[in-house]
């Protein structure tokens, strides 16, 4: 946690109350992950935090609270660098920076395509599966008569 960031101490409530009047469930304060990597025999690690998992209309936000100001631009590096691991890490379908500084709340959001090859593998997993039930209905039906 950065220094800047020790000024949301006093804070907590404030965004709380912000985010129950705005239709938000409150499903997780403060959870944190950890996101390990080897390359070769080097090892990485990252930790990761968010200050809430809420969710609203079906859809679950991670929230991150800052007092810092926020540039206006948004910066690719930043955006994949940091924001997209949060979004993979805490399963979550949109990201909620909200600043302090300037009572903004920023969505962060991001669309993935996924390779062919893999929407091909789990049309097939799903079609075994619907196969499979098929099958043991025609099974259950024929063992009654």
């Amino acid at each position: 946690m950065s220094s800047s960031d020790s000024a949301l101490r006093g804070h907590p409530s404030i965004v709380r109350n912000y985010l129950l009047s705005n239709g938000y469930t409150i499903l997780y304060t403060r959870p944190m992950a950890r996101l390990k990597g080897y390359w070769d025999r080097v090892f990485f690690e990252e930790q990761y935090e968010v200050d809430f998992i809420v969710r609203k209309n079906g859809k679950v936000y991670a929230v991150h609270v800052t007092a810092n100001e926020l540039s206006n631009q948004p910066n690719q590096q930043d955006l994949m660098q940091h924001w997209f691991p949060i979004f993979v890490i805490f399963h979550v379908q949109s990201i909620l920076l909200m600043n302090l500084h300037d009572e903004s709340v920023i969505e962060i959001d991001f669309e993935i395509r996924k390779p062919i090859y893999v929407r091909q593998k789990q049309l097939l997993l799903n079609a075994g599966i619907l196969f499979t039930g098929i099958l043991i209905g025609i099974m259950l039906d024929f063992h009654s008569l």
